[in-house]
């Protein structure tokens, strides 16, 4: 059994329930764009638990958009899961999935060009760098100091914060003993994945995952699978490329989007205004 406030932390946090589950039609505005403005992504798979996104048909019917559902992914043990970190430690199970690949979360659009050289670069020898969007030094340090510190029965009020912080704990316990500056934590932005490193991470912190996989919905000390990825994939491939400015250069700024406020700017154009698109990226936010 779980208590309420495990289940919904969120609702601690002071977040508006009915603006976390509403629906505005935001897949279809994803896959538009993503085609339009993304051409060279050959194909689209979107994960929902047993549901038809309202996608259009015709790129359904010609396979430039997959749906997959969670049994495709996750083993029947942990199924169901109302816990997206479950879910972002499986997708590198998706059938004919490229190597590499780009994850968006379903609040997150493109409204411009997206040049592939700004998520990777091909290197001599054929290496592929990819180019790793994270927050700035001063986050790594507030985590170590938290981790460090911070006794173990205190709590922190937000539970992204907290899973940043429990991935912290793992990773300078891991058998290879991650320096915490080595530690990464991405934006909350597109991410572009090597799905032979989630593969190794499988292989190397299986009990650890299965032990998140466990956690029907994402708790308090659910850990930030993100976290873990980015950090491997950087101590595995150090020809990554970092970036971590607190001012994004042009080719990968964004802005968040109240998502609080847009049932008072039902209009497309009234809401748009109101997000103040940047350089071409928008975040439905709540």
């Amino acid at each position: 059994m779980y208590h309420h406030d495990e289940i919904h932390p969120e609702e601690a946090e002071g977040k508006d329930f009915g603006v976390l589950y509403n629906n505005v039609d935001e897949i279809t505005f994803i896959v538009y764009f993503i085609i339009k403005y993304l051409p060279w992504v050959r194909k689209i798979f979107i994960i929902t638990d047993q549901q038809i996104p309202p996608v259009d048909q015709f790129f359904l019917n010609s396979g430039h958009v997959c749906i997959v559902d969670h049994r495709d992914i996750l083993d029947a043990k942990y199924l169901p899961t109302f816990n997206s970190e479950v879910v972002e430690s499986c997708i590198h199970n998706i059938q004919g999935l490229s190597d590499i690949f780009l994850y968006n979360n379903d609040d997150y659009m493109h409204f411009s060009s997206v040049k592939k050289n700004a998520l990777l670069k091909i290197m001599d020898g054929n290496l592929v760098s990819l180019n790793l969007y994270t927050f700035p030094s001063a986050v790594k340090i507030t985590g170590y100091v938290i981790f460090k510190f911070l006794p173990a029965h205190w709590s922190l009020s937000s539970t992204y914060a907290r899973g940043i912080v429990d991935s912290f704990s793992l990773l300078r316990k891991a058998k290879r003993h991650i320096l915490w500056h080595h530690i990464i934590t991405p934006k909350h932005m597109t991410m572009v994945i090597r799905k032979s490193t989630a593969l190794r991470i499988e292989q190397e912190f299986g009990d650890m995952l299965h032990l998140l996989r466990m956690q029907k919905f994402r708790m308090r000390h659910t850990f930030s699978y993100s976290t873990i990825l980015y950090t491997m994939e950087k101590y595995w491939h150090p020809y990554d490329t970092i970036h971590n400015h607190l001012l994004l250069e042009p080719s990968a700024r964004f802005q968040f989007f109240e998502f609080k406020t847009f049932d008072q700017y039902r209009s497309g154009d009234k809401a748009l205004e109101r997000g103040r698109i940047v350089h071409g990226k928008f975040c439905l936010s709540e």
